[in-house]
Order: C-alpha cells, then sequence, then structure tokens
C-alpha cells in the first residue's frame, strides 16, 4: 500500500469515526424534541409501532437522522470520509480492470440519485444540504461515467 493511500485511508476512518461520535452525541437532542418524534424517529417508529411516546423507544440510529435534519455539518463529514474510505478501498481492486471501474462507478451514481430523490422534498436545511451532496456526487459519478466510455471509444477508434 503507497503511503499516500495509507495517509488518505487513515485520516477519512479517523474523520468518519469522530463525526460518527459527534452526529451521535448532537442527535441525542432529539429526547428534548418530543414533537419531532413523529417525522424524525423514523427507525424508533418502524420497530416499535407508530407513534413513539416515551424516551425509551427512541433507536440509536434516529439520533442520526435528527443530527443530519438539524446539525448536519458532522452527518455530511461522515458521508464524505465514509465514501472516502470506501473508493480509496476499492481502487486499486478496479483500477485495471475498465468494466469493474464502470460498474462502480454506475453503482455509486446510482446509489446517490436514489438519496438525491428521496430527500429531494425535504424542507429541512440539514436534508437540503444532502440533496445538494448527492446530487453533485450523482453528476460527478455520471461525468466520470462518460468521460470513461468516452475514452474507451476513443481508443477503439484510434486502434482501428
Amino acid at each position: 500500500m503507497s503511503t499516500k493511500r495509507f495517509i488518505i485511508l487513515a485520516t477519512s476512518l479517523t474523520a468518519l469515526v469522530v463525526s460518527t461520535f459527534i452526529a451521535w452525541y448532537e442527535g441525542a437532542q432529539i429526547y428534548d424534541n418530543p414533537w419531532e418524534w413523529g417525522n424524525t424517529a423514523l427507525v424508533s417508529n418502524y420497530l416499535n409501532g407508530y407513534p413513539i411516546t416515551t424516551e425509551g423507544q427512541i433507536v440509536m440510529l434516529d439520533h442520526f437522522i435528527y443530527a443530519a435534519k438539524f446539525q448536519p455539518l458532522f452527518p455530511l463529514l461522515m458521508v464524505v470520509s465514509f465514501l472516502a474510505f470506501i473508493l480509496v478501498s476499492v481502487y486499486p481492486l478496479v483500477k485495471r480492470n475498465r468494466n469493474a471501474q464502470l460498474a462502480t462507478t454506475v453503482v455509486l451514481a446510482s446509489i446517490s440519485f436514489i438519496v438525491f430523490f428521496l430527500l429531494g422534498n425535504s424542507p429541512t436545511p440539514g436534508f437540503k444540504l444532502f440533496t445538494a451532496l448527492f446530487g453533485f456526487i450523482g453528476l460527478l459519478s455520471m461525468g466520470i461515467l462518460v468521460s470513461v466510455v468516452i475514452k474507451v471509444k476513443w481508443n477503439s477508434l484510434v486502434s482501428e
């Protein structure tokens, strides 16, 4: 493993862990806002049946949803550092296989656009930022995909 890749992996993993703990802490404010339980405690409502009525019914994953909706800095950092970690980890596996590169890019673009459309109508400022982030990632992935396809087509035309 190269030093550069190791530094990126270590930095992104550290950022992921730190931002996860901070987002979890910030999301604990959900306990102080019972009027948000119906719209924000999605996992708790699904597992315990709607509506939840006590703090004890709130699942830890709902901390992250609350933080993403109302204090999105660290949840955004979680997403970016997670993506950096995954992409840098996967790159050595796909760098010599054009089909694997295309498949990885299609998966990333698809997931990004799905999240983009799921969060697109949210009125909260945090989810609007997530919508913008995933829209940007999806467009960037599509741009990479198009450039790789054009490069492959161009190389096949030149070699003929």
